[in-house]
């Protein structure tokens, strides 16, 4: 799968908040799995989202290394995840935080 490479994505407040119900649901499924990929993405799901407002130089073998570890999440937690990223890649559309959502929309499915 292709991915986009990303210069620079600013979160807003509903991306914060979804990335903290990326993170319950993850902590509910019990996945406590290191090594979730680069570190951009582990900074993401790691702090309170409060603390997380840009992530500069998204590369599509980042999302890629984070798609191949997420294959050990449970299916319907998953699903739930790549929901959540739906709903933010629509608000978002056509802006760089748009492909950010994208390219998490890919991971999870």
């Amino acid at each position: 799968m292709k991915f986009p490479d990303i210069d620079k994505v600013e979160l807003q407040p509903c991306c914060r908040r979804t990335i903290q119900r990326i993170k319950e649901r993850r902590e509910m499924g019990k996945i406590l799995y290191y090594g979730l990929g680069p570190i951009f993405l582990l900074n993401i799901f790691g702090p309170s989202p409060d603390t997380v407002d840009t992530v500069f130089a998204v590369e599509g073998a980042d999302f890629q290394t984070l798609m191949d570890a997420t294959r050990a999440i449970p299916s319907i937690t998953r699903t739930a995840m790549r929901k959540d990223c739906e709903e933010e890649w629509i608000k978002h559309m056509g802006t760089n935080l748009g492909k950010f959502w994208k390219g998490m929309i890919d991971v999870f499915s």
